[in-house]
This record gives structure tokens, C-alpha cells and sequence, in this order.
């Protein structure tokens, strides 16, 4: 029997991170539906900030090419996404970059290539789902629908005057 296995990490270190939370919650879940899942820990797989100039000279950093191959091994990512300055945290950002670097040989983005992602977010703000759904995150079902514009030309008076004596 084919076993999915599942990597879930979230863009937030804070102990009491709401996102975290969620990405638990999703990550228990997908366990008892059958799932394999990791959770990535950030403290025990500190990232340094991306450095092209750096990775040039010494290579993939230890810790990049753990996350990397943890992202290559496994069938699909939960991703808990907390909002930051109407964008993705810079943890989050940082991960990614250094994900999406290609050893010598591979193809580019090894890492992301024929997976299945789910994405989240928390937040206690109540203006992040708007945000969220106007930039495209939320799925169609969720995204508020766009409002419909009247045309700003109007029928001539007369026509208008017509029109309104016909219906009486």
C-alpha cells in the first residue's frame, strides 16, 4: 500500500505562532488519514540568510542541502504561511531561495518539481483574508467577487423621458 509522505514546515520560529499551530493541526491530520508527515523544526535546521556570493566560494550551506533533500524525498509540502508586511515572512523567503538552488548535475528546482502543496495561513488581523484573496492566495470559492461597474454614460434626457412615459 502506497504511503504519501509529507513535509510541513511554517515561515514562523515563534513559539506561540498561530501558523504553527495550524501547520500542526494540518500535519496531525494528514498523519491519521495514512500520511508519513516531517515537521521541519527551524531550531534544529537554522538557515543562514541567502548569499549567492557565499554559496559560489563554499557551496550549499549543511543545513540547505538537509532541507533540500528533505523536500526532494518526500511527495508533497504543508506550508504554514504567516503574512508580513502584506507578503511572506523573510524565514520563509530565505528556505525557499535556498531550496531552489540546483547541486551541479540536477535539474533547476529539483526540490519543488511534480509536488503537491497545501498552503496556510493565520493571522488575529481581520484584514488578511481580504489581502489574501485579492492577490490571488485564497482559492475562487473564498476571493470576494468583483464588483460590477455601471457605465458612466447615460442615455440622453429624452430617451430617459421616453422610456419612463412608456411604463406608465
Amino acid at each position: 500500500m502506497y504511503t504519501p509522505t509529507v513535509v510541513a514546515f511554517s515561515g514562523s520560529r515563534r513559539k506561540e505562532s498561530l501558523n504553527s499551530r495550524i501547520l500542526k493541526i494540518a500535519a496531525d491530520a494528514a498523519a491519521a488519514e495514512g500520511a508519513k508527515v516531517t515537521i521541519v523544526n527551524w531550531d534544529d535546521m537554522p538557515l543562514p540568510m541567502f548569499d549567492q556570493d557565499d554559496e559560489a566560494a563554499n557551496g550549499l550551506p549543511e543545513n540547505a542541502k538537509k532541507f533540500r533533500n528533505l523536500l526532494i524525498a518526500n511527495d508533497g509540502f504543508l506550508v504554514a504561511a504567516p503574512e508580513y508586511n502584506s507578503s511572506i515572512t523573510p524565514l520563509l523567503k530565505n528556505a525557499i531561495d535556498w531550496a531552489s538552488r540546483a547541486e551541479p548535475g540536477d535539474p533547476p528546482l529539483k526540490a519543488f518539481t511534480g509536488k503537491t502543496a497545501a498552503l496556510m495561513s493565520a493571522s488575529p488581523a481581520s484584514l488578511l483574508a481580504p489581502r489574501r484573496a485579492r492577490s490571488g492566495a485564497a482559492t475562487e470559492a473564498a476571493a470576494p467577487r468583483p464588483r460590477r461597474r455601471r457605465s458612466r454614460r447615460r442615455a440622453p434626457r429624452r430617451a430617459r423621458r421616453a422610456v419612463r412615459a412608456a411604463g406608465r
